[in-house]
């Protein structure tokens, strides 16, 4: 696997690598701009205030770092009672200005800001195609445009509805395309979890002649709308709950835009030149052809008026044999279910509510196979559901949505999959009915059955992490066990320099996530690594071996609760200034844990001269159930000792990593006017992680994959 290892001098600005709090975007404004133009934008979060330059993923938009308006004045703290502070995650602002490459391929980008300790998680940036439009936040009408195409910018605040006024022709197809949650997927403190755009659309008299709320079952609103006399229309635009703040930033984009619907079909064999079907607003042809190479998701872009591209379709490349039943009798009965093969594929559309259709096969030998229907997740809106029958009509399995956690992005699963155990020569039917009463064209469905493949997927968290120079770091990886793969996975760190050590590389079989850590050595060279993860497992009884590349993710909350891995396009590792204290783990070979007693561990704090904070010892776990009480390590010790203690309910019979951080207070600032303190953390170190045998039933549970040795 090749990999780019690069190391790039950070910009250390004053202070020390390790004091410095991490900064964190909330929002950019405008969040979007046209290329081969110049814009000056706004990003907001917490400890943004030394930030010293920008990062825009791919080619052709630079930044630059220019002082914030003379009339703007910082906020003042009040007195205020509690829920009436401001929201402190929003408020340290920064500007830059954006220059955007003529050439600079449209799209969403991955924008962070650089800062004296790294860089900050990332939200999207958007290289647009029109003349942007910004909303005047103080008037009554947002903004105008006598000429279409163009795309308005603004941001919701607190109950606020923004309106804009543009200028139409009798005839016009006009697309009036909406993307706000897009630009921040998840906020962890907003029920929904996410900024819910509702566009109106209304004519010179006020009459509403359109409305959006979501597009099929995408959170953003898109209107199609041909316009019936020429004059002037108006675009409403507010949250769904009538929310708002500086985070609610979208981008309405309004003229004869090209714009997909659908494609049919939806998927095809890898290697074979595949004619689309395409439907849509404003497009030059309603043919494509796709020459797929690989297994995956096909990008599909269609062109229109002057150039302008369209949003993205996709179209899934396998490697299963495609049946053709263009001409055949309708399977909406089990007696005229069409044959698949197995390890064959069929598409298929939905033209009639509660519409069935039937697929039979046979099973060759007594194996486990996978069935599954990929719709939502290629752009179709059909919501299916899938049941299997034996040879005498009884339900084998059944499946209305199955849940898949790479699908970072989705509100509500809707493919159905299923892993069966089917019995040699004997006879199964298929039955997929759409759960919405909803059909057409657009509910198009791809249907495949193969032997199961025991797989896993593996996601890096967070994308970037600092180690200092002779100290620790750590990052998760997180395993997506699929198709009822549940054996270890080895883990492999590439591209790090001579003298730098792995610690935690092995997720064990059953478990869902492991901590590595990286240690760098004394004299390592201050910057920015980006090395490479791979997993490898093993599948016995001639499964074949399973390679696959680490994917960085980002870790959003939505809601209070649930949390997303929102994939970046890098990993990256920053080494920084040496801390003043490291940690060292005293651990017994063969580490067990019980239920019954405490298991202790010593932790050494081996200090720099002159440094006598009091450090706080943490623990944290691979596994659920592992714990020990916090243990504070005065200014004239040198050690402590964690008693860890196994509390789960469950038994687990496998190894867990164990990983002791060492803390030492900041002050406790206000960060709600008077209401509220907060704990600081000036300085976080750790000890490389270690292994500890959970308590359990002394049998290992079966696993169909064993690690590569």
């Amino acid at each position: 696997m090749k990999k780019i290892v690069s190391i790039a001098l950070l910009l250390l600005v004053g202070g020390s690598f390790a004091l410095a709090q991490k900064g964190n975007i909330g929002f950019v404004y405008p969040c979007g701009a046209c290329k081969g133009t110049t814009v000056e934008v706004t990003v907001g979060g917490q400890n943004l205030s030394k930030a010293t330059g920008i990062i825009v993923s791919g080619q052709g938009v630079k930044g630059e770092l220019i002082p914030m308006p003379k009339g703007q004045k910082p906020k003042k703290k009040k007195s205020r009672n509690i829920g009436e502070e401001d929201n402190l995650q929003l408020a340290d602002q920064v500007r830059f200005r954006l220059t955007i490459d003529a050439k600079a391929e449209p799209g969403l980008r991955d924008l962070r800001l650089v800062m004296p300790n790294g860089v900050t998680n990332r939200l999207y940036f958007e290289v647009g195609q029109l003349p942007d439009v910004l909303e005047d936040g103080k008037a009554d009408l947002s903004a105008s445009s006598d000429q279409l195409p163009v795309t308005f910018n603004g941001q919701i605040m607190r109950s606020d509805v923004d309106r804009f006024r543009f200028r139409a022709h009798k005839g016009q197809k006009l697309v009036l395309e909406a993307k706000g949650r897009v630009f921040v997927p998840y906020m962890a403190d907003a029920v929904p979890g996410w900024f819910q755009p509702v566009m109106h659309l209304y004519d010179a008299a006020g009459k509403e002649v359109a409305f959006s709320d979501d597009y099929t079952y995408h959170v953003d609103p898109v209107i199609f709308f041909e316009v019936p006399e020429t004059g002037d229309y108006f675009i409403q635009i507010h949250d769904g709950l009538y929310r708002g703040r500086e985070d609610f930033t979208y981008r309405i984009s309004v003229g004869e835009l090209p714009f997909i619907t659908s494609v049919y079909p939806l998927g095809g064999p890898v290697g074979v030149r595949q004619k689309l079907t395409v439907r849509g607003w404003n497009l030059k042809s309603d043919k494509m052809k796709v020459s797929p190479m690989h297994e995956g998701d096909v990008r599909l872009i269609a062109k229109g008026k002057g150039g302008l591209q369209s949003n993205v379709a996709l179209y899934r490349a396998d490697k299963l044999e495609e049946t053709d039943y263009r001409g055949a009798k309708p399977n909406r009965e089990r007696d005229h279910a069409w044959g698949v093969p197995i390890d064959g594929a069929v598409n298929g559309v939905i033209t009639e509510p509660f519409q069935e259709h039937w697929y039979h096969f046979v099973s060759k030998k007594r194996q486990a196979l996978h069935l599954e229907v990929v719709a939502r997740r290629v752009g179709s809106p059909a919501d299916l559901r899938m049941t299997v029958y034996d040879w005498k009509g009884k339900v084998v399995a059944d499946n209305d949505d199955f849940e898949d956690a790479d699908d970072y992005m989705a509100t509500h699963f809707a493919d159905p999959q299923i892993t069966m155990r089917a019995d040699q020569g004997r006879h199964y039917y298929v039955r997929l009915i759409e759960t919405q009463a909803k059909s057409g064209p657009d509910y198009a469905f791809r249907f495949k059955l193969a032997v199961s493949q025991p797989d896993f997927s593996i996601n890096l968290e967070p994308a970037t992490f600092a180690v200092p120079e002779g100290g620790t770091g750590n990052f998760n990886v997180v395993l997506t066990r699929k198709q009822r793969f549940g054996g270890a996975v080895d883990l492999k760190v590439e591209g790090l320099p001579r003298g730098f050590k792995v610690s935690g590389d092995r997720i064990e079989p059953g478990a869902r996530r492991t901590i590595v850590s990286v240690t760098a050595p004394r004299g390592a060279e201050h910057g920015t690594i980006h090395p490479g993860v791979v997993g490898m497992a093993s599948v016995p009884g001639g499964g074949g071996d399973i390679t696959r590349e680490g994917k960085p993710v980002e870790s959003m909350m939505q809601a209070f609760y649930y949390t997303h891995l929102m994939p970046i396009d890098e990993f990256s590792l920053e080494v920084g200034e040496p801390q003043p204290f490291r940690l060292e783990v005293e651990a017994p070979e063969g580490l067990k844990l019980s239920r019954e007693q405490k298991s202790p561990v010593r932790v050494r704090v081996i200090r720099d001269e002159g440094f006598d904070k009091p450090v706080t010892l943490m623990l944290r776990s691979s596994e659920s159930g592992v714990k020990a009480e916090a243990v504070v390590v005065e200014g004239n010790a040198d050690s402590g000792v964690l008693e860890i203690v196994f509390t789960g309910k469950n038994p687990r019979d496998r190894v867990t990593r164990l990983l002791v951080s060492g803390v030492v207070k900041g002050s406790s600032g206000r960060i709600a006017g008077k209401a509220r303190n907060a704990f600081v953390a000036s300085i976080t170190a750790y000890a490389p992680v270690f292994d500890a045998q959970m308590p359990g039933t002394g049998v290992m549970p079966k696993n169909n994959a064993k690690a590569r040795k």
